[in-house]
């Protein structure tokens, strides 16, 4: 899952992430949201998500 992602469920495409993967999400993306389901994502499945935030949106690479 390399690459430009348009989706309106971010925590399933979070969730469907191999780690060591990284995505690229648009600043269309609510930065809240995100955030959101990285931290709900950590507390139900123990994974861990990095979000790096850049001037067109945000790189997220699941690191566990």
């Amino acid at each position: 899952m390399e690459g430009i992602v348009q989706t309106i469920n971010v925590t399933a495409t979070l969730r469907n992430m191999a780690v060591g993967s990284s995505i690229f999400l648009s600043s269309e993306v609510n930065e809240n949201t995100l955030r959101n389901a990285c931290v709900k994502l950590k507390n139900e499945e123990g994974g861990f998500w990095s979000v790096d935030k850049g001037r067109t949106g945000y790189t997220v690479t699941r690191k566990a």
